[in-house]
């Protein structure tokens, strides 16, 4: 259940006659809403990295979970499709490798999964475009709805294609229930409660096309179209849509995003990076993964038998493999929502606190002080205060990751409660107020910020 929850509040003035601080958001007759930008993380999804040293485990794991009609993977030849005669063995003669490209089935399915014409064809109520300026851009150099014209634009892969096995990163069953219900909650509140959005979705060339004041945005993956496609059906089902087009467009970025902190897109970023990583390390690491080994332990014993077991346990080595460790904490965190395959050694209240920590280490990453905070993620809140200035009447959706909710969580100055959880979501919403001075009339802004929990 996708319930919404006032976890953070910012009320901002830009004149005399500006709002006040409050604890609820509502319409008023001096206030009227101008502007409304959602930040949302894609819903419910499988695992990013393997655990266990067999994959093929794995696979017959999780891959069940993938939402087929969204993503219809498909287990290769060799394995039991029987999900009760798993058992984590090795197989000498089959080797699996960890290369998709190297893999003739996973290479496939990948294609399959990933590929920008097929997630078109089993996207239920958008279309996919892209152009130079997605932000604003009309010009699309692709189109998912010209195939013949796009054909080998439509060919892109997404990020997932740099995945080891095709299953991982996918959009659950339950992460499509949960953005569907994002949708439902947004479609009550500014339909519904506030009127802001109309409560039909109207395309056309007829003069009543109100499509230009809804724009979304995605990130190259497959899970954040799919997750903002179900919110759109919850936004506006399809009985609730008209005109010639009722698709809404979904513009994704490429290769290059601001929604993301990509550190090989900028040398400068990626130094600073560096050097907020080695101060962490130098000061606050070693300290908590040594805390995290003896958390394992329910029996007492020298510490490097504590180590070594916890290393037997994870299948990993996360002192010497420092860069999965974040990977390790979305993989055990994923572990949780789905409360399946937990390592049984391990209390979950120390898994979370684990994962607990691995978000506020890499929210340190971008929010060491202002350079980092701006290299990291100055372009995007540049692009939404030009919007709250300039976009009256625009509601604006972007469907991107948890990195995203934890740059704007740390760039508002405000503690970070956790790992954001799937379908988490943050809210802008700017409201003009009008207020009276003797004769005069006094406008200002007030910008209120709402960050909404799945549970």
């Amino acid at each position: 259940m996708w319930q919404g929850q006032n976890y953070l509040w910012l009320s901002h003035s830009s004149s005399s006659g500006g709002g006040q601080s409050s604890n609820r958001v509502s319409g008023s007759n001096t206030n009227r809403l101008v502007f409304v930008q959602v930040y949302h993380r894609h819903g419910d999804r499988t695992p990013l990295l393997c655990l266990h040293k067999n994959h093929d485990l794995e696979t017959k794991m999780w891959s069940g979970l993938v939402c087929k009609s969204y993503s219809p993977y498909v287990l290769p030849a060799h394995m039991d499709t029987d999900q009760d005669s798993l058992i984590e063995t090795e197989n000498p003669h089959h080797v699996r490798t960890h290369d998709t490209d190297a893999d003739p089935h996973e290479k496939k399915e990948a294609n399959k999964l990933c590929q920008w014409k097929n997630i078109a064809q089993r996207l239920r109520g958008a279309y996919l475009v892209h152009s130079n300026d997605n932000y604003y851009g009309d010009n699309y150099t692709i189109d998912s709805r010209d195939p013949k014209r796009f054909k080998d634009k439509l060919e892109l892969l997404t990020f997932e294609r740099h995945y080891t096995k095709a299953w991982m990163g996918q959009l659950t069953e339950r992460g499509v229930r949960q953005m569907e219900e994002v949708g439902r909650w947004l479609r009550k509140r500014y339909i519904d409660e506030l009127g802001y959005l109309s409560p039909t979705f109207h395309s056309g060339n007829d003069g009543t096309s109100n499509s230009n004041k809804l724009w979304i945005q995605s990130t190259n993956f497959a899970r954040t179209m799919y997750s903002v496609d179900s919110l759109l059906m919850g936004l506006y089902p399809m009985t609730h849509r008209t005109g010639e087009n009722k698709s809404i467009a979904i513009h994704v970025d490429i290769d290059k995003t601001f929604f993301y902190p990509y550190p090989k897109l900028c040398r400068k970023w990626s130094r600073v990076r560096q050097q907020n990583s080695a101060y962490l390390e130098a000061n606050s690491d070693k300290h908590f993964y040594f805390y995290f080994y003896l958390s394992f332990q329910k029996k007492g014993g020298k510490r490097e038998g504590k180590k070594k077991k916890i290393e037997i346990t994870l299948n990993i080595n996360i002192t010497q493999k420092k860069k999965k460790k974040k990977s390790l904490g979305e993989a055990l965190l994923c572990r949780l929502a789905h409360q399946k395959d937990l390592p049984a050694d391990i209390p979950q209240e120390t898994i979370r606190d684990y994962c607990d920590y691995s978000a506020k280490r890499v929210t340190y990453q971008y929010s060491r002080n202002d350079e980092s905070c701006r290299l990291a993620f100055g372009v995007m809140l540049d692009k939404l205060f030009h919007s709250m200035k300039h976009d009256d009447g625009m509601f604006r959706i972007v469907s991107c990751h948890d990195n995203t909710i934890l740059s704007l969580l740390a760039a508002l100055k405000k503690e970070i409660p956790g790992w954001p959880p799937y379908a988490s979501t943050i809210i802008f919403e700017v409201q003009l107020i009008t207020s009276f001075s003797f004769t005069k009339k006094l406008y200002g802004y007030t910008i209120y910020i709402i960050y909404m929990l799945a549970h």
